[in-house]
């Protein structure tokens, strides 16, 4: 069995290996998974590496390194496939849209600051403007357009380097859409599954959700269709949601 390492805590690593008498069987190799060869390939990857971004920290990238270079034919992955969804909620006048590249956020900067930052409010306007929020604050905010499912990766077979996807909604409850918020599900092993979830994590969850915060607050009644559109790519992700039906539909 091989521990790879690239950080100072490897040394930690091995000394937790010894005193817990598995240097027999564990080897620590220093340094980044896609820059080092494995003396033998394996049958099983174990990583963690799914973050508050689901696909931030590399996931593609490394996983499909790991299976061209470190893995025997039919070899396992854990986790084995991602599940990405959103779920719009309300629009907040608060800490979430205070802290976030908007326009009306830049209209309050320039009051009490008195520097005007439209500009970097209207750059790449369809980009997630980042901020955080917690799965059981989402839930507390309550849903007024039900969760989207935008696809499933399959870490095993999948080749892209880019996820892309669009996934259409209808709205139950009359309100303002002011942001979506991203979770993920995870595939470990035959009917085991983690996730981050809003209506499923509880208070021991350490991920918040990363939240695309729309320029404008988009206003929906009962019946109107969404469409969400989410990419990811390298380290950037992109978030649109444009009203297809109803009143006032884009």
């Amino acid at each position: 069995m091989y521990a790879i390492e690239a950080g100072e805590i490897a040394d930690v690593e091995e000394a937790l290996i010894e005193s817990n008498g598995l240097a027999d069987r564990i080897t620590v190799l220093l340094g980044w998974s896609t820059q080092l060869t494995l003396p033998e390939q394996a049958d099983v990857r174990v990583s963690e590496m799914i973050g508050s971004q689901p696909l931030g920290e590399r996931v593609l990238e490394l996983t499909r390194d790991a299976y061209e270079r470190h893995l025997k034919e039919g070899a396992r992955t854990v986790p084995g496939r991602v599940r990405i969804l959103g779920v719009p909620i309300p629009h907040q006048e608060g800490e979430i849209v205070n802290t976030t590249f908007t326009l009306s956020a830049a209209e309050r900067w320039l009051e009490w600051y008195g520097l005007d930052f439209s500009a970097v409010a209207q750059w790449k306007e369809d980009e997630v403007r980042v901020a955080r929020i917690l799965d059981r604050e989402v839930r507390d905010l309550g849903a007024i357009v039900p969760p989207v499912l935008f696809g499933e990766i399959d870490l095993f077979t999948n080749h892209e380097l880019v996820f892309e996807a669009s996934a259409t909604t209808t709205v139950n409850q009359a309100g303002s859409v002011g942001a979506v918020a991203i979770y993920f599900e995870l595939g470990l092993a035959a009917g085991i599954q983690l996730s981050n979830a809003p209506e499923e994590a509880d208070g021991t969850n350490h991920w918040a959700l990363p939240i695309g915060v729309l320029l404008a607050p988009v206003e929906v009644e009962v019946g109107d269709e969404l469409e969400i559109f989410y990419r990811f790519g390298g380290m950037e992700a992109e978030l649109r949601c444009t009203k297809t039906s109803g009143r006032w539909a884009a």
